[in-house]
């Protein structure tokens, strides 16, 4: 480590903390692994940082990081991923964040939004839900999601564009679902 990279370290843990920390917790939905996860990436980072090539952003790099700790986490506890519990779904965003605050329905209309958007998450595979996640609520772009993903941005289209219309349907669905109960 050259004698300058320990001051670019602690300015981008400075920078980037909060944010591997809020993605951390998104990822396992709880505090203490979030912060363990967090930690143990900043550890992975620093002990790497000479090889960061310093061309896509450092926050893309250190969310590749934190996602590869949180599966390391995940393999260590005997956890296979493609059964992630519904508490691990990171489905307790704000509704804000998915629906229209300005709807006529008020606060009542967006809890039931929101819980309807939760049903019809738990539907998709793992994987359609963590596109979803890192599209919707993460905000990041799907060159981003590749890097951090290990596909190629058109494979990140394609299959987040399959899970968006997977999503609408089961929306579409149950609404269908809940007119007919409301209606017998």
């Amino acid at each position: 480590m050259n004698p300058t990279q320990p001051f670019e370290f602690e300015d981008m843990h400075r920078r980037c903390y909060l944010r591997i920390m809020m993605f951390a917790k998104n990822l396992c939905r709880n505090i203490d692994d979030s912060e363990d996860i967090t930690q143990e990436t900043f550890v992975r980072a620093y002990s790497s940082f000479h090889t960061y090539n310093r061309e896509g952003a450092i926050e893309n790099w250190l969310m590749r990081i934190a996602y590869n700790v949180f599966l390391d986490l995940r393999r260590h506890r005997d956890r296979r991923i493609k059964a992630v519990p519904e508490s691990d779904l990171g489905l307790d965003f704000e509704i804000e964040s998915v629906v229209d605050t300005q709807s006529s329905g008020g606060t009542e209309s967006r809890l039931n939004d929101s819980l309807q958007l939760q049903q019809a998450m738990i539907q998709l595979s793992p994987e359609e839900q963590t596109l979803i996640r890192y599209a919707f609520f993460e905000q990041m772009t799907c060159r981003e999601i590749g890097v951090l993903l290990g596909m190629s941005t058109m494979a990140v289209q394609n299959r987040l564009g399959r899970a968006r219309r997977k999503l609408h349907q089961v929306m579409v669905l149950e609404l269908q679902l809940s007119r007919v109960a409301a209606a017998a």
